[in-house]
């Protein structure tokens, strides 16, 4: 009997010790692992994932030339107002009225990306149209306060968007760029009114 009541004892003493320290291990684990299959399975191997640019083919330079449709009202291309920002050229600017016609330049692909600045920086919502024709090796880019319109092809002179207030990092309601060359790596030209018709 009293072999019996020493393992029952050892029993309890060795069930304590276990509880001791194996329950702590298990805390710790639960509270610095934020999803528990983590613990028990092996990592998965990351797949690598790449991603290729191929750059705009040289085209025939005539292709590029001007005159273009003016992006909105006459008096905005005829004024031919500069913006730069930190130094870099970002394109022509000026007043318009709000609600004015936003237009296409020449041909082409157009999309839309909606941008949001930091809070720092007011937390300012505006679009930038891209205008891509990649047999003239050409790209418009629009900034404005405006509705994203669905990316579609369109024609010179067709009605892409309609001016809203201004876009205060730029003190304009539109910024229009011309790139000629390759879409991300052409440089942009600096517009001069009678680039304009």
């Amino acid at each position: 009997m009293d072999f019996i009541e020493n393992i029952l004892k050892d029993r309890k003493k060795i069930t304590i010790v276990i509880i001791i320290i194996i329950l702590p291990v298990i805390l710790s684990l639960i509270l610095t692992q934020p999803n528990l299959s983590q613990i028990f399975t092996r990592p998965q191997p990351q797949k690598e994932v790449k991603i290729e640019y191929t750059p705009q083919p040289a085209v025939e330079p005539s292709l590029q030339k001007g005159p273009y449709k003016c992006p909105s009202e006459t008096t905005f291309c005829n004024k031919n107002n500069e913006i730069t920002r930190g130094g870099k050229y970002e394109g022509i600017g000026g007043d318009l009225p709000e609600a004015a016609p936003v237009y296409a330049a020449f041909d082409g692909e157009m999309t839309a990306l909606p941008v949001t600045l930091p809070p720092e920086q007011g937390s300012e919502k505006y679009i930038i149209i891209y205008l891509d024709n990649r047999e003239r090796g050409l790209r418009a880019v629009y900034t404005l306060q405006a509705k994203a319109p669905e990316p579609k092809t369109v024609k010179e002179g067709d009605i892409i968007a309609r001016i809203g207030t201004k876009v205060s990092i730029y003190d304009s309601p539109l910024v229009f760029k011309l790139i000629k060359g390759d879409p991300l790596l052409g440089e942009a030209v600096k517009l001069k009114a009678e680039d304009f018709q």
